[in-house]
Protein backbone atom coordinates (compact mmCIF):
# COMPACT_ATOMS: atom_id res chain seq x y z
CA UNK A 1 0.00 0.00 0.00
CA UNK A 2 0.92 3.85 -0.34
CA UNK A 3 0.01 6.41 2.57
CA UNK A 4 0.69 10.30 1.61
CA UNK A 5 3.22 10.51 4.02
CA UNK A 6 1.78 11.24 7.13
CA UNK A 7 3.67 13.37 9.54
CA UNK A 8 5.84 10.96 11.78
CA UNK A 9 5.98 12.28 15.39
CA UNK A 10 9.55 12.38 15.70
CA UNK A 11 9.92 13.38 19.15
CA UNK A 12 7.30 10.81 20.33
CA UNK A 13 9.28 8.04 18.66
CA UNK A 14 12.15 8.91 20.04
CA UNK A 15 11.29 9.28 23.07
CA UNK A 16 9.76 5.94 23.18
CA UNK A 17 12.85 4.38 21.48
CA UNK A 18 14.81 5.42 24.55
CA UNK A 19 12.07 4.40 27.29
CA UNK A 20 11.97 0.93 25.64
CA UNK A 21 15.52 0.61 24.26
CA UNK A 22 13.91 -0.14 20.80
CA UNK A 23 16.50 -0.37 18.30
CA UNK A 24 14.17 -0.76 15.20
CA UNK A 25 10.94 0.75 13.13
CA UNK A 26 9.38 -1.40 10.58
CA UNK A 27 7.29 1.01 8.22
CA UNK A 28 4.48 0.12 5.70
CA UNK A 29 4.04 2.83 3.24
CA UNK A 30 6.58 4.31 2.00
CA UNK A 31 5.52 6.62 -0.25
CA UNK A 32 7.63 9.61 -0.74
CA UNK A 33 10.32 8.86 2.19
CA UNK A 34 9.88 11.61 4.30
CA UNK A 35 8.78 9.60 7.45
CA UNK A 36 11.09 6.90 6.93
CA UNK A 37 13.88 9.52 7.15
CA UNK A 38 12.37 10.40 10.59
CA UNK A 39 12.14 7.10 11.72
CA UNK A 40 15.75 6.45 10.65
CA UNK A 41 16.91 9.17 12.68
CA UNK A 42 15.35 7.64 15.94
CA UNK A 43 16.53 4.17 14.88
CA UNK A 44 19.38 2.58 13.84
CA UNK A 45 17.45 -0.13 11.77
CA UNK A 46 14.37 1.01 9.72
CA UNK A 47 12.68 -1.49 7.24
CA UNK A 48 9.64 0.28 5.07
CA UNK A 49 7.46 -1.77 3.00
CA UNK A 50 6.00 0.43 -0.41
CA UNK A 51 3.36 -1.37 -2.42
CA UNK A 52 3.73 0.97 -5.91
CA UNK A 53 6.64 -0.42 -7.67
CA UNK A 54 7.11 3.28 -9.00
CA UNK A 55 6.73 5.10 -5.27
CA UNK A 56 9.52 2.23 -4.57
CA UNK A 57 12.10 3.44 -6.96
CA UNK A 58 11.52 7.10 -6.31
CA UNK A 59 11.87 6.21 -2.43
CA UNK A 60 14.86 3.78 -2.96
CA UNK A 61 16.76 6.54 -4.50
CA UNK A 62 16.06 9.55 -2.39
CA UNK A 63 17.16 7.55 1.10
CA UNK A 64 19.65 5.68 -0.50
CA UNK A 65 22.20 8.17 1.68
CA UNK A 66 20.31 6.48 4.83
CA UNK A 67 22.44 3.85 6.47
CA UNK A 68 20.31 0.74 8.11
CA UNK A 69 17.49 1.45 5.38
CA UNK A 70 15.98 -1.20 3.79
CA UNK A 71 13.14 -0.05 1.35
CA UNK A 72 11.05 -2.97 0.26
CA UNK A 73 8.34 -4.11 -1.97
CA UNK A 74 5.39 -5.41 -2.08
CA UNK A 75 2.29 -5.72 -0.33
CA UNK A 76 2.51 -5.88 3.57
CA UNK A 77 0.39 -8.22 4.55
CA UNK A 78 2.87 -10.67 2.95
CA UNK A 79 6.00 -9.08 3.88
CA UNK A 80 5.26 -8.39 7.59
CA UNK A 81 5.50 -11.78 8.44
CA UNK A 82 8.68 -12.11 7.14
CA UNK A 83 9.97 -8.94 9.29
CA UNK A 84 8.34 -9.43 12.38
CA UNK A 85 10.50 -10.48 15.36
CA UNK A 86 9.83 -11.78 18.76
CA UNK A 87 12.96 -10.85 19.96
CA UNK A 88 13.77 -7.51 18.89
CA UNK A 89 11.32 -4.53 19.92
CA UNK A 90 9.89 -2.56 17.04
CA UNK A 91 7.97 0.19 16.31
CA UNK A 92 5.96 -0.14 13.77
CA UNK A 93 4.59 2.55 11.66
CA UNK A 94 1.17 1.90 9.44
CA UNK A 95 0.58 4.17 7.12
CA UNK A 96 -0.01 1.50 4.41
CA UNK A 97 -3.70 2.32 3.25
CA UNK A 98 -4.65 3.69 -0.24
CA UNK A 99 -4.72 7.27 -0.55
CA UNK A 100 -6.51 7.81 -3.68
CA UNK A 101 -4.12 8.69 -7.12
CA UNK A 102 -1.16 8.21 -7.36
CA UNK A 103 -0.93 5.33 -4.48
CA UNK A 104 -1.13 1.69 -5.06
CA UNK A 105 -3.96 -0.86 -3.32
CA UNK A 106 -7.43 0.98 -4.57
CA UNK A 107 -8.32 -2.99 -4.58
CA UNK A 108 -7.70 -3.00 -0.77
CA UNK A 109 -8.17 0.37 0.36
CA UNK A 110 -7.15 -0.83 4.21
CA UNK A 111 -5.31 -3.68 5.23
CA UNK A 112 -4.46 -2.37 8.94
CA UNK A 113 -6.65 -5.10 10.32
CA UNK A 114 -4.38 -7.99 8.89
CA UNK A 115 -1.63 -5.42 9.56
CA UNK A 116 -2.04 -6.05 13.05
CA UNK A 117 -2.97 -9.35 13.32
CA UNK A 118 0.37 -9.99 11.44
CA UNK A 119 2.82 -7.91 14.05
CA UNK A 120 0.69 -9.90 17.03
CA UNK A 121 3.59 -12.51 17.17
CA UNK A 122 6.17 -9.69 18.16
CA UNK A 123 7.77 -8.45 21.24
CA UNK A 124 6.12 -7.30 23.96
CA UNK A 125 7.39 -3.35 24.01
CA UNK A 126 6.11 -3.05 20.59
CA UNK A 127 4.93 0.12 20.06
CA UNK A 128 2.34 0.52 16.80
CA UNK A 129 1.42 4.42 15.21
CA UNK A 130 -1.62 4.01 12.83
CA UNK A 131 -1.60 7.44 10.81
CA UNK A 132 -4.93 8.82 9.79
CA UNK A 133 -7.43 7.96 12.73
CA UNK A 134 -9.86 10.51 11.42
CA UNK A 135 -10.54 7.72 8.14
CA UNK A 136 -11.55 5.44 11.26
CA UNK A 137 -13.35 7.71 13.67
CA UNK A 138 -16.63 7.75 10.63
CA UNK A 139 -16.87 6.64 7.12
CA UNK A 140 -14.18 7.91 5.00
CA UNK A 141 -15.19 10.84 2.05
CA UNK A 142 -15.31 9.65 -1.09
CA UNK A 143 -13.28 7.89 -2.95
CA UNK A 144 -12.68 5.85 -0.23
CA UNK A 145 -14.91 2.67 0.18
CA UNK A 146 -16.07 2.82 3.74
CA UNK A 147 -16.78 -0.97 3.48
CA UNK A 148 -13.03 -1.66 2.99
CA UNK A 149 -12.36 0.51 6.19
CA UNK A 150 -12.51 -0.35 10.30
CA UNK A 151 -14.07 1.70 12.58
CA UNK A 152 -11.68 3.16 15.27
CA UNK A 153 -13.73 0.85 17.82
CA UNK A 154 -12.19 -2.39 15.98
CA UNK A 155 -8.86 -0.84 15.80
CA UNK A 156 -8.60 -0.62 19.20
CA UNK A 157 -10.19 -3.98 19.77
CA UNK A 158 -7.32 -5.59 17.59
CA UNK A 159 -4.27 -3.74 19.26
CA UNK A 160 -6.38 -4.69 22.91
CA UNK A 161 -6.63 -8.34 21.38
CA UNK A 162 -3.20 -8.34 20.29
CA UNK A 163 -1.51 -7.01 23.31
CA UNK A 164 -3.65 -7.35 26.19
CA UNK A 165 -3.31 -4.23 28.83
CA UNK A 166 -1.45 -1.77 25.93
CA UNK A 167 -2.10 1.75 26.18
CA UNK A 168 -4.01 2.97 23.54
CA UNK A 169 -5.34 6.68 22.37
CA UNK A 170 -5.35 9.09 19.78
CA UNK A 171 -3.46 11.88 19.52
CA UNK A 172 -2.68 14.40 16.44
CA UNK A 173 -4.63 11.71 13.77
CA UNK A 174 -2.58 8.85 14.92
CA UNK A 175 -3.77 5.87 16.66
CA UNK A 176 -1.33 4.95 18.97
CA UNK A 177 -0.59 1.50 21.16
CA UNK A 178 2.05 1.58 23.60
CA UNK A 179 2.84 -0.97 26.33
CA UNK A 180 1.59 0.53 29.89
CA UNK A 181 5.20 0.89 30.65
CA UNK A 182 5.64 3.83 28.17
CA UNK A 183 2.01 5.51 29.00
CA UNK A 184 3.63 8.35 30.74
CA UNK A 185 6.17 9.11 27.36
CA UNK A 186 2.69 9.18 25.90
CA UNK A 187 1.25 11.03 28.18
CA UNK A 188 3.58 14.05 27.74
CA UNK A 189 3.89 13.92 24.42
CA UNK A 190 0.15 14.93 24.51
CA UNK A 191 0.40 17.68 26.70
CA UNK A 192 3.33 19.44 24.87
CA UNK A 193 1.07 18.65 21.58
CA UNK A 194 -2.17 20.61 22.99
CA UNK A 195 0.19 23.28 24.52
CA UNK A 196 1.72 24.04 20.97
CA UNK A 197 -1.67 23.95 19.40
CA UNK A 198 -3.16 26.13 21.97
CA UNK A 199 0.00 28.60 21.55
CA UNK A 200 -0.47 28.51 17.82
CA UNK A 201 -4.16 28.80 18.04
CA UNK A 202 -3.71 32.42 19.96
CA UNK A 203 -0.89 33.45 17.43
CA UNK A 204 -4.00 33.17 14.71
CA UNK A 205 -6.16 35.09 17.03
CA UNK A 206 -3.86 38.32 17.97
CA UNK A 207 -4.13 41.31 16.02
CA UNK A 208 -1.69 42.77 12.87
CA UNK A 209 1.61 43.79 14.09
CA UNK A 210 1.18 47.40 13.47
CA UNK A 211 -1.98 47.27 15.95
CA UNK A 212 -0.07 45.77 18.79
CA UNK A 213 2.43 48.44 18.23
CA UNK A 214 -0.26 51.19 18.60
CA UNK A 215 -1.91 49.79 21.63
CA UNK A 216 1.84 49.88 22.97
CA UNK A 217 1.99 53.65 21.98
CA UNK A 218 -1.53 54.46 23.15
CA UNK A 219 -1.01 52.98 26.44
CA UNK A 220 1.88 55.75 27.54
CA UNK A 221 0.00 58.95 26.11
CA UNK A 222 -1.96 60.85 28.35
CA UNK A 223 -5.69 60.46 27.88
CA UNK A 224 -4.90 57.43 24.93
CA UNK A 225 -4.52 57.62 21.19
CA UNK A 226 -8.24 58.16 19.84
CA UNK A 227 -9.03 55.96 16.54
CA UNK A 228 -5.98 53.84 16.81
CA UNK A 229 -7.22 50.54 19.19
CA UNK A 230 -6.56 46.66 17.81
CA UNK A 231 -9.97 45.82 15.86
CA UNK A 232 -11.93 43.58 18.10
Amino acid sequence: MAGVGGLVPASLVSSLGAALDVRRAVETGTFGGDGTRVLAAAFPTVLTIELSPELHERAKAKLADLDGVAVLCGNSTELLSKVVDAQVPTLYYLDGHWSGEGTAGAEQQCPVMDELELIAAGHPDDCVLIDDARLFCSAPPPPYDPRQWPTLVQVFDALRAARPGCHVTVLDDQVIATPRAAKPVVDRYGQELAARQEAEAIARQRPPLIYRALDRVRARLPGGLAGTSSPQ
